[in-house]
């Protein structure tokens, strides 16, 4: 019987100011098997620092915008795949009169 190979990916997330890419903030990703998350329910959840979250913060106040990087290992090749990043940011707007 044939052994099935089962895709993996790790790799890195950078989040960073538009107009700076080495001012960064950047999250692990642990090997994960994408078989096991390729159905719409599946989500990983990235909890940041209160320090990170911050720097966040300061670069959409900065720029209104964030550049989000990836690079990453397979463990095989062709690979196809869909990486979605999907941000939860409540925002408070102070309004100058």
């Amino acid at each position: 019987m044939e052994e099935v190979k089962q895709l993996t990916l790790d790799g890195l997330l950078k989040f960073a100011k538009v107009n700076d890419d080495n001012d960064f903030v950047s999250y692990v990703i642990p090997e994960i098997l994408l078989s096991a998350t390729s159905n719409d329910d599946a989500r990983n959840t990235i909890e940041f620092s209160a320090e990170d979250n911050q720097k966040i913060v300061g670069y959409l106040l900065d720029g209104n915008s964030i550049k989000v990087l990836a690079n990453g290992n397979v463990s095989e090749q062709p690979a196809s795949f869909v990486l979605q990043v999907v941000a939860d940011v409540t925002a408070t707007a102070e309004i100058e009169e």
